[in-house]
């Protein structure tokens, strides 16, 4: 059986994996951040705030609030295309510096092997992208809980597809074989990586309340929160890595000590 530890040997190895590679991480994660809050402070100053409470109450759009915005609809297309980008170079960086024998730095031949990686993987990580969007969405009808399953039974897909090089259905299938038999070790770090996303909302809702929700335009509150999104991403996407290999060790056990 693997030991009592295994969730704290996790962590720790999440940790070695984003240490050796912040600054790289951190400078992707950045730009990201900036870019993805930047389209929030733009939707909100345009009131798509108040267009997506209307849907939800009458479960209707309003197509005139909308009808002259085609910036914001690209705007929208483009955050979601660059937040593939980045998880996906996020988890090959994260794959690559596993690998490699070299315990500090990340090289500049590092991330020519990562971004190879991504490049020749690329379709098959957008099907696995869309096919946890579909999933994330159905399971936050089923509120938190259904959240925290669904992160939990996601949490090595994107590693599976990418570093196994499989296509997504092909992935899903080894991502849930893998972790079968494991469940309550994934359920665990599922609960971590839920509980990082409610810290940053936390944060998020204690800044505005401070700085105050009415104000448009990028306050202080969204510069902190691109900091602390370019500080949390890195980590999560590593220690999604570290759980893939977790896993795959303990796959490689014989049947007698699992």
């Amino acid at each position: 059986m693997p030991g009592k530890n295994s969730i704290v040997e996790t962590l720790k190895n999440a940790f070695q994996l984003y240490r050796s590679t912040f600054k790289i991480c951190f400078i992707i994660a950045m730009l990201l951040s900036v870019i993805t809050e930047g389209f929030k402070v733009y939707a909100q100053s345009l009131g798509l705030g108040k267009v997506v409470a209307a849907y939800i109450n009458t479960g209707k759009i309003d197509d005139s609030a909308l009808s002259n915005h085609g910036l914001l609809m690209f705007l929208a297309v483009a955050t979601i295309v660059l937040t593939l980008l980045v998880y996906g170079l996020l988890i090959c960086i994260g794959a690559i510096k596993a690998q490699s024998a070299q315990n500090d730095g990340f090289f500049a031949k590092d991330m020519q092997a990562a971004l190879l990686m991504l490049r020749r993987r690329f379709w098959s990580f957008v099907g696995a992208f869309i096919l946890s969007i579909i999933l994330w969405v159905f399971g936050s009808f089923l509120s938190l809980i259904g959240i925290w399953i669904v992160i939990s039974i996601t949490l090595v897909f994107f590693p599976v597809v990418l570093i196994d090089n499989l296509n997504p259905f092909a992935g899903f299938k080894e991502n849930l074989r893998l972790m079968r038999p494991h469940i309550w070790y994934v359920l665990q770090l599922g609960f971590i990586v839920v509980l990082f996303l409610f810290l940053k909302s936390v944060l998020y809702l204690l800044f505005t309340s401070i700085t105050g929700v009415d104000q448009l335009g990028f306050g202080i509150e969204h510069v902190l929160m691109i900091f602390i999104e370019a500080l949390c991403l890195p980590y999560v996407m590593m220690l999604s890595v570290a759980a893939f290999y977790e896993l795959n060790k303990r796959d490689d056990l014989p049947t007698y000590e699992q």
